[in-house]
């Protein structure tokens, strides 16, 4: 140090020692910048990150909102679907029971119709056509069963001769 102040002045002394001062002051300066420029970029990154999921997070919601309500609507569709079927076999219900029930009515009007008239020619007319509809029903089978059992045997015998 005693060879750098030597040949100077008291004034030279401190221009040199004020310039060193300085020239150390601007280089911490320039590491404090550099410091924050670093800390400027890290936080930047951190927003970009902070977005990002933000983003996704946003993304999400909305594929839960369409899922949601897709499935809500197709949820509703088949309630109103079962609901209309509800109603097609309540009313399917209804027919056959008031089928039934004119039927019921029917034979048992017939039933009194027979019991009270003078003459039993009705009820035997109705018993005969019963038996005779009973009867044409059995034959009908059983030609239709003859039929195929007749088809059958045509069958057979065209592929044992071919």
């Amino acid at each position: 140090m005693d060879v750098m102040y030597r040949n100077k002045t008291p004034i030279s002394r401190c221009v040199v020692f004020t310039a060193q001062y300085i020239t150390i002051l601007l280089l911490l300066l320039l590491l404090l910048l550099l410091l924050l420029l670093l800390l400027l970029l890290l936080l930047l990154l951190l927003l970009l990150l902070l977005l990002l999921l933000l983003l996704l997070l946003l993304l999400l919601l909305l594929l839960l909102y369409y899922y949601y309500y897709y499935y809500y609507y197709y949820y509703y569709y088949y309630y109103y679907y079962f609901y209309y079927y509800y109603y097609y076999f309540y009313y399917y219900y209804y027919y056959y029971y008031y089928y039934y029930y004119y039927y019921y009515y029917y034979y048992y009007y017939y039933y009194y119709y027979c019991c009270c008239c003078c003459c039993c020619c009705c009820c035997c007319y109705y018993y005969y056509y019963y038996y005779y509809y009973y009867y044409y029903y059995y034959y009908y089978c059983y030609y239709y069963y003859f039929y195929y059992y007749y088809y059958f045997y045509y069958l057979y015998f065209y592929f044992y001769y071919y």
